[in-house]
């Protein structure tokens, strides 16, 4: 079985591997959702950021997955960006 056969990989490995971040989710989806470079996004970036930390202060989010915190950034910020630029 390979679940098995990996689970006795990291037990005998003694390896500790930590989940991405909200903030990794993040950069994954934004590289997925545009065919532009990050310089190109890097405002859209570090909103996103900045919406993330905000969430980390605010225990509500603790009961949320690292990647449905990342697609509420990236939509908070994108509709932010859409309502402050003239159309």
């Amino acid at each position: 079985d390979i679940l098995a056969m990996e689970q006795e990989l990291l037990r005998s490995h003694q390896s500790f591997f930590f989940p991405p971040t909200s903030s990794t989710f993040c950069l994954i989806l934004l590289n997925r959702l545009t065919s532009e470079p990050p310089a190109a996004i890097s405002s859209v970036i570090e909103s996103c950021q900045f919406m993330i930390e905000l969430a980390a202060c605010d225990g509500f989010f603790v009961a949320h997955r690292a990647s449905t915190i990342a697609v509420a950034a990236i939509v908070l910020t994108l509709e932010i960006n859409s309502k402050a630029s003239p159309d």
